[in-house]
């Protein structure tokens, strides 16, 4: 009878401590999921602000550089909500525009001295000042739900 008891007890402790390896087993790959969505986040967050960056330096960005961002981000609509999704189309629209009006500026026939010149700068300083903000402030609130880690769901 004794016998029967401790393979029982036995048995329940063996029971138990497999539950629990298997509980922090499925921790274990919970917390993998979650850094490897982090990750890839962080890839399209960086990935944006490089493109930003690149275009505050009034270097010219080319065709190239916005297919290489469109590489970068095709994830982004799988791994965001919309929230993020249409924010990065603003921003690329908003550095085509730019990098239009600097080409209307300093392109091959620049613009004369005038209204039409005081009317492109001004839109130009505009957009260069919202990037600013987005380098610094826009895109990190943007981005912030979705990269802090202690709430990235797996």
């Amino acid at each position: 009878m004794w016998i029967d008891i401790l393979k029982l007890v036995v048995g329940a402790v063996i029971a138990g401590l497999a539950a629990y390896i298997a509980y922090q087993q499925f921790q274990v790959a919970r917390t993998k999921l979650r850094l490897d969505l982090y990750e890839k986040r962080y890839k399209v967050y960086t990935a944006l602000q490089q493109f930003i960056l690149k275009a505050l330096q009034k270097v010219k960005v080319k065709e190239e550089d916005f297919f290489i961002l469109h590489a970068e981000i095709a994830e982004a609509k799988f791994l965001f909500g919309p929230d993020v999704v249409d924010y990065i189309t603003l921003v690329r629209r908003k550095v085509s525009t730019y990098q239009g009006l600097r080409d209307r500026m300093y392109g091959g026939e620049p613009l004369e001295v005038g209204d039409a010149r005081n009317k492109v700068v001004a839109e130009e300083a505009a957009i260069y000042k919202w990037l600013d903000q987005q380098q610094t402030d826009g895109a990190p609130e943007v981005f912030k739900p979705y990269l802090d880690f202690r709430a990235i769901r797996g």
